[in-house]
C-alpha cells in the first residue's frame, strides 16, 4: 500500500540505487582472478630472466 502512495519515479530511484550497488560489487576483480595474474606474470617473468641468465654465462664462457 505504502508502495501506491509514493510516486513512480520514487519507486525507480530506489530500484536505481539497488541496481547501482549491485554493479558496484561486480565491477572489481576477484581474487583469484588477481593471484592468477600474479601467477602467469611470475612464470613469464621467471623464463625471461632464465634466458637472460643463460645468454649472461655463455657469454662468460666465451671471453
Amino acid at each position: 500500500m505504502f508502495v501506491e502512495i509514493m510516486k513512480q519515479g520514487e519507486v525507480l530511484v530506489g530500484d536505481r540505487r539497488k541496481a547501482d550497488a549491485r554493479r558496484l560489487r561486480q565491477a572489481g576483480f576477484t581474487l583469484v582472478e588477481l593471484l592468477a595474474v600474479v601467477v602467469i606474470l611470475g612464470i613469464i617473468a621467471a623464463i625471461i630472466v632464465r634466458g637472460i641468465h643463460r645468454q649472461a654465462f655463455e657469454r662468460s664462457d666465451r671471453a
